[in-house]
């Protein structure tokens, strides 16, 4: 499963796309919480999330909305291996789509070899 980022003011902030069907697109916020927001960053590289969001602080998109009623338990590996529902035919709209703000990196986060 590929995601990103986007409309974020920095590149460890945003909406979450979802590569699905040689295409990108949203998650839904039905039932989204911090442990799914925590997974979302650890697939990103960064060490965390600081906190999740909803569509009003980015801005608005026309993608399908692919994913819905998402439960994670915080461990995961990916978001594929939480519970969701497919949403294609799903009850979300656009203002319910999620995104995430991530800890940003900095050098105490990152291994260092001098050569």
């Amino acid at each position: 499963l590929k995601i990103r980022l986007v409309n974020g003011k920095e590149p460890y902030m945003g909406k979450i796309e979802v590569w699905h069907d040689d295409r990108w697109g949203e998650v839904c916020d039905h039932g989204w919480d911090y442990k799914g927001a925590r997974v979302v960053c650890r697939m990103l590289g960064y060490p965390d999330a600081i906190r999740f969001t909803f569509e009003t602080d980015f801005n608005p998109s026309l993608n399908q909305i692919f994913m819905d009623d998402v439960s994670c338990r915080g461990w995961e590996k990916n978001l594929h291996s939480c519970k969701y529902r497919n949403s294609r035919r799903g009850n979300c709209d656009h203002y319910e789509d999620v995104g995430v703000r991530c800890n940003a990196p900095t050098l105490y986060n990152h291994k260092v070899t001098l050569i």
